[in-house]
């Protein structure tokens, strides 16, 4: 399958999320083989799509619009979800080529996991899946919809999402994906909060010194190279 053009949809924090926002685009400008458009789902910025949601009982400013993602792409094609939190280290391309069985819908590390996922969008057309005027009033969590669509359900390969660096995940065994192997590893997750390099929330987590620190360290030549980037498309 051919694509000549990747999708993404960033669930973020904008407020407190810019500098991994920076690192993250800079890693699909660095890597991505085609163009590509990012969708930064953050109901701060005011987009219509992601505005107006129940999110009394979310774990983030963003937990449920991953699941309005099909409807947004036109129910056509195939997008991508991340969270913001991440860096790509391969081609965001592979990701969205990667084989989809024809009885399925979606591809992610298991059928619980939404972290990183790739959607076959016409998939999600019909009556059995909410509109988005649905998803925007409902108050339960993620697991609702992630139970919806478990049939749907394909494996993503573990190394689209090394979450920390490989460090064991206090979130249990279902959430460890391996260790960081340079060369393979296509994908950085920094997924424990209280671990960010970047520090997002101070007040919040107290951030002590990243256990992985070559995870670390990656992230901040991400974010260093974005920044100049970044600098030097304004100058």
């Amino acid at each position: 399958m051919n694509f000549d053009k990747v999708r993404i949809f960033v669930g973020t924090d904008g407020r407190a999320m810019r500098r991994a926002e920076i690192a993250l685009e800079y890693t699909v400008k660095k890597h991505c083989s085609v163009p590509y458009e990012i969708d930064w789902m953050d109901e701060s910025r005011g987009q219509p799509n992601w505005t107006g949601w129940n999110n009394k009982k979310w774990y983030t400013p963003f937990t449920n619009f991953r699941f309005g993602i099909p409807e947004a792409s036109g129910f056509q094609g195939r997008s991508i979800y991340m969270d913001v939190d991440q860096l790509f280290l391969e081609d965001p391309l592979k990701l969205l080529s990667l084989p989809i069985p024809e009885d399925k819908g979606w591809l992610a590390l298991g059928s619980g996991r939404s972290d990183v996922m790739v959607y076959d969008n016409a998939k999600f057309k019909g009556d059995w899946w909410p509109p988005l005027s649905s998803l925007k009033v409902t108050p339960k969590g993620i697991g609702i919809h992630l139970s919806r669509m478990k049939h749907l359900w394909a494996p993503l390969p573990l190394k689209w999402c090394c979450n920390d660096g490989g460090i064991p995940s206090k979130q249990g065994n279902k959430f460890d994906t391996g260790p960081y192997k340079e060369g393979e590893t296509c994908l950085l997750h920094y997924t424990d909060m209280n671990l960010q390099p970047w520090r997002p929330y101070p007040k919040k987590f107290k951030y002590p010194r990243h256990p992985h620190q070559e995870a670390a360290r990656i992230w901040w030549e991400m974010y260093a190279l974005g920044l100049e980037d970044k600098m030097n498309e304004d100058s």
